[in-house]
């Protein structure tokens, strides 16, 4: 099991990236019952149930339309860098819906 700690950083990890690449869009990450996301203004965690009923309270679960939805569901550019920079991270992902997935060890 992943520590707090790690897991917020590992969040803010990903939000990072998604911005750098300019996937981040309509996009939310749940991590330790909190989340964070591009469709708040500002930086703010906010209470996960308020946002999604299933998620897994032990790891990243992200939720996405728009831009990161059609590169993750139609593998097009950025698809493969996104999923090496996740193995790079030590976890792997897998769909829950083709609007969410969750990260695994």
């Amino acid at each position: 099991m992943v520590e707090e700690k790690d897991m917020k950083k590992l969040a803010y990890e990903i939000q990072d990236y998604l911005k750098e690449k300019d996937y981040y869009h309509d996009v939310i990450i749940y991590f330790n019952n909190l989340a964070i996301s591009s469709l708040w203004e500002g930086e703010q965690e906010r209470n996960v149930s308020e946002y999604m009923e299933y998620f897994n309270t032990d790891t990243i679960t992200m939720s996405f339309e728009g831009i990161l939805y059609e590169m993750l569901n139609y593998n097009v550019q950025g698809y493969k860098e996104f999923n090496e920079f996740i193995k790079s991270k030590g976890f792997y992902f897998e769909f829950g819906n083709a609007w969410n997935l969750a990260l695994y060890k």
